[in-house]
C-alpha cells in the first residue's frame, strides 16, 4: 500500500494517466469520426447532387441548340423561337419529374423566361446569384432552399434551380447526431483533464505561491517535484533576500540616479540620490514622470522621443537631458541610459535605468570649446597679421607712389579751377584709403597709431556734428557730453571711427522704425563697477582702477541672443560685403588702447554699447606745440642717396627731392646702395633707404652704411608703424622715421630736421 502511494505520489504518473486518456479519446473520435470530414462530405453530395440536375438540364438545351443548328435554321427567329419555347417546356416537365424548382432567364435584358412556384419572388433570387457552378442557401419565414446556377452561353440564359433542404433532413441530422456525440465526449474528457490537473498541480502550486505572495518561505508536502521546487524556492529566497540587500546598498550607496518607471513613464523607484542631485525626496519623485522635473518645452520634445523609443521597445543609451531642481532655476544635466522591461507576454512594461550628473562634464566641454574657438580665432588673426604686413608694405607703396604723384602735380594746378577741386577731391579719397589701411594695421596690432592726451567729450562731439548730419528726421540724438570730459590717452582719429561705427550701427538698427532715438554719453567709472565677465574680448581684466565710459544707446531692433557673442567675430557679419569698418575693428581699436566693450541688448528692446578706456594721469597741454622751424637747406647741391626696390616709388621720391633742388643718386637694394655710397662717400650727405627690400634690408644697409661712415645721416621709410619699427633690438638707428605713404611736406620737414640735427 507504502508503494502505491508512493508511485501515485509521483507527478509524471498523476499527469500521464488522466492525459493518456484524453489523448486516446482524441484519437477515437478523430480516426472513426471525423467529423470535418462528413460535413464536407454532406456539403459535397448535395453540390454533387444539384450539379448532376444542372448537367441534365444543359443536355436540354444542348440537344435542342444543335438540332436547329444542323437544320440550317438557327438564322430563323421563328424556328429559334418555337426551338427554345420547346426546350422551356421540357425544362417545366424536368422541374416536376425531379421536385425542383427554378427559372430561367436572358442574362443581359434579365428577361425572365421561365419560373415554377417560387418560394420568393425570382427577382430576390436573381439579386442573389453567387458563384456559377456552387450551391448556396435561400431562406424564407418558413422554408430553406438549396440554390444552384449556370449559364447556357448560345442562347445568353441564365438557369436557376432550388432544392428544398428537406430532401436532405436524413442526411444533415445524421452529421448533426455525430457533431453533438463528439461535443459531449470532448466536454467529458476536457473535464476529467481539468479535474486532474486541478488536483495534482494547481493545489500543489497554490501552496507554494500563496506564501511567496506573503513573502513566506513555502513549506510543501505532498508530491515529491513540489516538495523540492518548495524546499529549492525557500534556498532562493534567501539568496535572494541577501543578494537584494546588498544590491540595494549599492544603488543606494550610488551618487547616480537608479529609478524604474511604468509604460506611462510613471516612476516606480527612485534612489534616495535624488535628494542631493535635484532636492526631491524620492516619496516626491515616485508617482510622477521624467517630464515633471524639466523645463516644460524640453519636456514637450523629449516626450516625443520617448514616445518613439517605447512603440520600438529599444533601449536608451546616453541621452541628455536637464532635470529642474527643487528651487525651479537651477538645472542639472543628465546622461540618462536604461533598458526596457519586458513581460511574460511580450509586452512593455515600463523602464529601468541610471542617470548620470554630467553637468561638470559639459561645463568643461563647453569651456574647451570656447577655448578651442578663440585658438582658431588666435590662429585665424595671426595669419590674417602676417597676410595684412604683407599687404600693407604693396599697398602703402602703391599709396606712396599715388599722393606723391599727386602733390608733384598739384603744383603745376591753378587754384581755384575745376579741375583742381576735382584733384583735391582724388587726394581726400587716397588719404581716406591711408586712413582705413592704419585702421586694420590698429585691428591686427601691427600699429598703435598717434595717441594723444584728449578731452573724449570734445573729440566726440567734434564728430557728432558730421554724423547727425547724414541722419533721417525720424531719428532723435541725445546727447549728454560733460564738459570737460573724461581725459584720454588716445588716437583721437580712431577713437572717432569707433563712435562712428555704433553711430551707425544705431542708426541701422532704427531703420525700419518711425520715432526712435540714439542716446550718446560719455562719464567715468570705477574699475570694481565694470562686470567684467561680460566685456569683450573675453579674459579682460581692468588694469587701473578709473576709466572713462563712452555709452553708445538705440531703441532699435537689438541683438538676437543667439548671435550677440559673434558680432564682433571678424569673420562674421549680417550686412553685405563692405558695410564699413564693422565691430571687429572698433574692438581691435579698443584693445590696442587697453579697454574693453561691454554689449547690453535683447531682440526687440534695443542695444547699449559701452566703451571702457583707462583714464589718462596726464593732463592736456594748455598751449599748442611750437610749429617746427622748416630751415631752407644750407647746403645747396647736396647729394641724397636713394635706396628703394620699388621704381614708381624710386622715381616720385627722386622728383620730389630734385624739387627740392638736391642732387640725387638711386640704388634699387641695399647691396647697391652700399657699393654706390663706397665710391661716393665724400658726395653723399644724406641716406634714405626703404626699409623692406630684397638681397639686404634697410637695418641691415643701415649698419653696413655706419661701418663705411659712422656719422652718416640716415632716414628710414616704412608703410609699418613707427612705433613699432623704432622699439625693435638693433645696434644703429636712424636719425628719422618715413612713414609710408607721405606727403611733399612731411618729407621735407624731416629732411630739415635731420640735417639740423633738430629732434623730432
Amino acid at each position: 500500500m507504502q508503494k502505491i502511494q508512493r508511485i501515485w505520489r509521483n507527478l509524471t504518473l498523476r499527469i500521464a494517466v488522466p492525459l493518456t486518456a484524453v489523448v486516446l479519446v482524441f484519437g477515437f473520435l478523430l480516426c472513426f469520426l471525423v467529423f470535418n470530414t462528413i460535413s464536407e462530405f454532406v456539403h459535397n453530395e448535395i453540390n454533387s447532387d444539384l450539379e448532376g440536375l444542372s448537367h441534365r438540364l444543359y443536355n436540354i438545351c444542348d440537344i435542342k441548340f444543335n438540332e436547329i443548328l444542323y437544320s440550317g435554321l438557327a438564322d430563323n427567329e421563328d424556328s429559334l423561337f418555337i426551338t427554345q419555347a420547346l426546350t422551356l417546356g421540357a425544362f417545366e416537365d424536368f422541374f416536376r419529374q425531379e421536385n425542383l424548382e427554378g427559372l430561367v432567364y436572358q442574362q443581359k435584358s434579365r428577361e425572365l423566361l421561365l419560373e415554377t412556384m417560387l418560394p420568393m419572388s425570382a427577382g430576390k433570387i436573381m439579386a442573389k446569384e453567387k458563384q456559377q457552378g456552387k450551391i448556396y442557401s435561400l431562406e424564407t419565414e418558413t422554408e430553406e432552399y438549396f440554390a444552384y446556377h449556370f449559364d447556357f452561353s448560345p442562347w445568353d440564359w441564365q438557369i436557376i434551380i432550388l432544392k428544398n433542404k428537406r430532401e436532405y433532413s436524413d442526411l444533415i441530422t445524421q452529421v448533426q447526431k455525430v457533431h453533438f456525440i463528439t461535443l459531449g465526449l470532448l466536454i467529458i474528457s476536457a473535464f476529467l483533464f481539468v479535474f486532474f490537473l486541478h488536483q495534482s498541480i494547481k493545489l500543489p502550486i497554490d501552496a507554494i505561491i500563496n506564501p511567496i505572495k506573503k513573502g513566506l518561505k513555502p513549506k510543501y508536502k505532498g508530491i515529491n517535484v513540489f516538495e523540492f521546487l518548495s524546499d529549492t524556492i525557500a534556498v532562493m529566497m534567501d539568496s535572494l533576500q541577501e543578494s537584494e540587500k546588498k544590491y540595494r546598498s549599492l544603488v543606494e550607496a550610488t551618487r547616480d540616479f537608479v529609478w524604474e518607471v511604468d509604460k506611462d513613464s510613471v516612476f516606480t523607484y527612485a534612489s534616495p540620490s535624488i535628494q542631493d542631485l535635484l532636492g526631491f525626496a524620492p516619496e516626491e519623485v515616485i508617482g510622477k514622470t521624467f517630464f515633471d522635473f524639466m523645463i516644460p518645452v524640453e519636456g514637450e520634445c523629449l516626450k516625443k522621443l520617448i514616445d518613439g523609443i517605447q512603440i520600438s521597445k529599444s533601449p536608451v543609451h546616453g541621452l541628455e537631458n536637464r532635470g529642474l531642481k527643487k528651487n525651479g532655476q537651477d538645472f542639472v544635466v543628465f546622461e540618462t541610459s536604461g533598458v526596457p522591461i519586458i513581460d511574460a507576454d511580450g509586452n512593455l512594461s515600463g523602464y529601468r535605468g541610471i542617470s548620470r550628473d554630467i553637468t561638470e562634464r559639459k561645463r568643461e566641454e563647453k569651456n574647451k570649446l570656447q577655448f578651442e574657438l578663440r585658438i582658431q580665432q588666435v590662429e585665424k588673426a595671426e595669419s590674417l597679421s602676417c597676410m595684412a604686413g604683407a599687404i600693407a608694405h604693396h599697398f602703402n607703396n602703391i599709396l606712396a607712389t599715388t599722393i606723391g604723384n599727386l602733390e608733384l602735380i598739384s603744383d603745376e594746378l591753378t587754384p581755384g579751377t575745376q579741375i583742381s577741386e576735382n584733384f583735391a577731391e582724388a587726394q581726400k579719397s587716397v588719404w581716406r584709403a591711408v586712413e582705413m589701411s592704419n585702421l586694420m594695421l590698429t585691428f591686427l596690432g601691427q600699429s598703435q597709431g598717434n595717441p594723444k592726451v584728449h578731452d573724449l567729450s570734445e573729440n566726440c562731439r567734434r564728430h557728432l556734428m558730421s554724423l547727425q548730419k547724414n541722419i533721417t528726421d525720424s531719428i532723435r540724438v541725445e546727447i549728454d557730453l560733460p564738459v570737460p570730459g573724461p581725459i584720454i590717452k588716445a588716437d583721437p582719429a580712431q577713437i572717432r571711427n569707433v563712435l562712428g561705427v555704433l553711430f551707425r550701427n544705431a542708426e541701422e538698427a532704427m531703420k525700419d522704425s518711425s520715432d526712435n532715438s540714439i542716446q550718446i554719453s560719455a562719464g567715468t567709472v570705477q574699475a570694481e563697477e565694470i562686470s567684467v565677465g561680460k566685456c569683450v574680448p573675453a579674459g579682460w581684466t581692468p588694469s587701473v582702477s578709473s576709466y572713462a565710459c563712452l555709452t553708445v544707446t538705440d531703441t532699435g531692433c537689438g541683438i538676437k541672443e543667439d548671435i550677440i557673442g559673434r558680432i564682433f567675430d571678424p569673420f562674421y557679419t549680417d550686412k553685405f560685403i563692405g558695410r564699413g569698418i564693422g565691430l571687429s575693428i572698433a574692438l581691435g581699436i579698443i584693445k590696442a588702447h587697453n579697454g574693453s566693450i561691454l554689449v547690453e541688448s535683447g531682440y526687440g528692446r534695443g542695444s547699449t554699447f559701452k566703451i571702457f578706456l583707462p583714464l589718462s594721469k596726464e593732463s592736456i597741454p594748455q598751449t599748442k606745440k611750437p610749429a617746427v622751424k622748416i630751415s631752407p637747406v644750407v647746403e645747396k647741391g647736396l647729394t641724397v642717396l636713394l635706396v628703394e626696390d620699388q621704381d614708381v616709388l624710386l622715381n616720385m621720391a627722386r622728383a620730389m627731392l630734385e624739387r627740392f633742388g638736391f642732387k640725387v643718386l638711386t640704388a634699387s637694394d641695399g647691396v647697391e646702395a652700399v657699393e654706390i655710397f663706397r665710391n661716393n662717400r665724400k658726395d653723399i650727405g644724406l641716406v634714405i633707404s626703404d626699409l623692406s627690400m630684397p638681397r639686404m634690408n634697410g637695418w641691415e644697409t643701415l649698419k653696413a652704411l655706419r661701418a663705411i661712415h659712422s656719422d652718416i645721416p640716415v632716414i628710414l621709410a616704412s608703410g609699418y608703424d613707427e612705433a613699432v619699427i623704432m622699439n625693435l633690438d638693433h645696434t644703429e638707428k636712424p636719425q628719422a622715421f618715413l612713414h609710408k605713404p607721405y606727403q611733399m611736406k612731411t618729407m621735407k620737414e624731416i629732411i630739415d630736421h635731420v640735417l639740423g640735427r633738430e629732434a623730432i
